[in-house]
Order: C-alpha cells, then sequence, then structure tokens
C-alpha cells in the first residue's frame, strides 16, 4: 500500500517580504521539494512576495483588509481545506505564523492538526513596538497557544519562555532562509571606498540603528575608512538622515528599502546587527550564509549563530561595539558556495525535514 502524500496549509497575513513571510516561504519552498503538498494562503496581498515560492505551492490570495473581516477568512480557509482533503483524500496540517495568522488558526475546527511557528519573543517585541498595550497583545498570542497541537520554537532559550504558558507541545527547529534565492546574487552598480559595513532591518529602537551610526561616524572620526549602508525603512529613518547629514559624512548611506539587500550584503565586508532582543535573526543568517562575517549583540538567542572569531562577533553593551566591529572586520570572508559561514543545522533541507516528521505524526 502506496503511503499517503502528505498535505500542508500555511497560512500567513500578507504577501509582504519581511522576516516571518520570508521564513513562511522558505518552509513552503522546503517542504515541496520533500514531496509535500503545499497550499499558501495570505490573508492580504503584499509587494510581490509570492514570486519567491516555487512553481508546485499552491498560492491563494484572500485580500483582507482587517481582522474585521476574520469569519469570512475562516470561511475561505475552510473552503481551500475542504478543496485540499478532496484531493488528498486525508488530513492536512495547518501551519501559521504570525498574530492574525495563529488566531485564524486557532478558529479553524478542533478536529485540524494545527501548527504555529513562533518566530520571536513575544512579550519583549510587542512591548518595544506598541508599548503598554503590547503586554495585552503578547497576553492573548499566549493564551491561543494552549489550542494548538504544536507549537514550534526557534531556539532553546524561545522554548523555555514558551514552557511558562499552557502548550500542548513545544518543540525546536531553527529558523532557516530560502537557500535558492542566494544561489546567483547580482553586484551592487555602486562600489564603495574602504571597508563596507551593512544594517538590514527596520530602522527601529528595538534594532538600535542609531547606535551603529554614531560608532561608525566615531571609528571614521578616529581614522577608520568605513562606509556604513542602511538597507530598510522604519520610524527613524528621517531622523538618521538628518544625523548623517549633521555629520558631514559622506559615507554613510540611508538606503531604504531595498527589494534584494542580499546583493549589497555579499559585497560587504561585515554585518552588524546591534538589536535589543531578536528570535533568530533572518538578516543575520542570509549574510552569513552568503559568507558576510557579522556583529551581533551578545543575547541567549545570538549564541548559537555568531561564534566569536569564527564567523563575527558577540558583544556585551553599548561602549563594546566599536571594538567588536574592529575585530570582525579582521575576518576573511568564505566563499558561499556551500552555507559560507552559516551552520549546517541551519540549513533549509535539515529544518524542513524537521518539520515534515512533524507533520507525519500529527497525520497518524
Amino acid at each position: 500500500m502506496n503511503k499517503a502524500v502528505p498535505e500542508c496549509l500555511i497560512i500567513v497575513p500578507s504577501l509582504t517580504p519581511n522576516g516571518p513571510i520570508k521564513g513562511a516561504i522558505a518552509l513552503a519552498n522546503g517542504l515541496g521539494e520533500l514531496g509535500v503538498r503545499v497550499s499558501f494562503v495570505a490573508l492580504k496581498t503584499g509587494p510581490g512576495a509570492n514570486s519567491l515560492l516555487l512553481p508546485d505551492v499552491v498560492l491563494h490570495e484572500l485580500n483582507y483588509s482587517s481582522l474585521f473581516s476574520l469569519f469570512q477568512m475562516r470561511a475561505n480557509i475552510l473552503k481551500i481545506l475542504f478543496q485540499r482533503r478532496s484531493v488528498s483524500s486525508g488530513a492536512v496540517v495547518v501551519i501559521s505564523m504570525c498574530f492574525s495568522a495563529d488566531l485564524i488558526n486557532v478558529l479553524l475546527p478542533r478536529s485540524t492538526k494545527k501548527i504555529v511557528s513562533v518566530r520571536s519573543d513575544l512579550k519583549d517585541n510587542y512591548t518595544m513596538e506598541y508599548g503598554p498595550m503590547g503586554h495585552i497583545l503578547a497576553s492573548i498570542h499566549h493564551w491561543m497557544f494552549r489550542f494548538i497541537d504544536v507549537v514550534v520554537s526557534m531556539n532553546s532559550e524561545m522554548e523555555r519562555v514558551l514552557s511558562n504558558y499552557k502548550c500542548r507541545q513545544i518543540i525546536t527547529i531553527p529558523n532557516f532562509i530560502n537557500e535558492v534565492d542566494f544561489k546567483t546574487v547580482g553586484t551592487p552598480v555602486v562600489e564603495y571606498p574602504g571597508q563596507t559595513i551593512i544594517f538590514v532591518g527596520s530602522l527601529t529602537n528595538r534594532k538600535k540603528p542609531f547606535l551603529l551610526l554614531e560608532t561608525v561616524i566615531s571609528l571614521n572620526e578616529q581614522g577608520s575608512d568605513l562606509t556604513l549602508l542602511f538597507v530598510g525603512d522604519g520610524p527613524l529613518k528621517d531622523q538618521m538622515i538628518r544625523r548623517v547629514s549633521e555629520s558631514g559624512s559622506n559615507r554613510i548611506h540611508i538606503m531604504g528599502f531595498q527589494e534584494s539587500p542580499s546583493k549589497f550584503v555579499r559585497n560587504c565586508d561585515i554585518m552588524v546587527l546591534p538589536s535589543l532582543s531578536e528570535g533568530t535573526p533572518r538578516a543575520v543568517m542570509e549574510a552569513l550564509y552568503l559568507g558576510t562575517p557579522c556583529v551581533m549583540r551578545s543575547l541567549v538567542t545570538n549564541d548559537n549563530l555568531v561564534v566569536d572569531g569564527v564567523n563575527g562577533y558577540l558583544f556585551d553593551n553599548d561602549e563594546d561595539l566599536e571594538v567588536a566591529i574592529l575585530k570582525a572586520l579582521s575576518l576573511a570572508k568564505r566563499s558561499f558556495s556551500t552555507h559560507g559561514l552559516l551552520d549546517e543545522s541551519f540549513s533549509q533541507n535539515t529544518c524542513s525535514k524537521s518539520y515534515l516528521k512533524v507533520i507525519e505524526r500529527l497525520l497518524e
């Protein structure tokens, strides 16, 4: 008797190409490569993230503008589930990422096999983004997990935090990237002088881009020959542009959103991400995959990603960033023909197989 082909439906809030959506796309493609039939559901449209999906992944765009359409979203997803069950003659596992997608997952029938992938420390992130209201959002989000069959964390520290809540089962599967996107990476039109540092991410207080900005200004004033690129948008962008203008520096570039930041990352000497909190940052994983050493704050969640003197440096306090940057600039970049500076445990194939084991167990 032939083994049934696993069916999986992945739900995300939108097709905006941010970290969690890229993670969902990497998972969809990774499972597809392993023979899983994957449907990818976006609750609303976005600027073209669907172009990253492999042809075998079936895309559904629901195009709802707000959570006020919650039950219409649920009805549409139930329709998709019914269609998939008709094709597969069996159960379909639903995987969701982020608040709105997790909420829809919770509202699906109890008989549905459900997985949630948690991408960060919810309490820290929501509080930094939304202030006191963030505590309430995090509490609601954690409460939802009690209705989920398996909650997937990205590292042991996240698993420890989630163990404080009433989750049925928690397992750890590392974050990973969509490796096919980095097999051929173009080079930027502009070549920058000196050694080049890049920051990729949102320009928010949690990410601490101003710390990096002031550190590079200081290093250049001390005689270093550094160019700094900021790739990303956010509420601090205008303030940063004004500060660069005030400094008189022509070596710092606020580039805004870039559809393909990897072509810049590959040609930079190091990436610096001084965030106050992270899950397992996708930007750093992409940089390491391309062979670019990284500097990060010494957080429990970062210790298994960056090893001092091997693929970058970690720093403890803001005042230590300067020394960490100078040390990282001395590291030689490696070829990205395999996984560059990224440990094999973060490979797409390895992590997708771990998800497949969970899916098959739920379908038994």
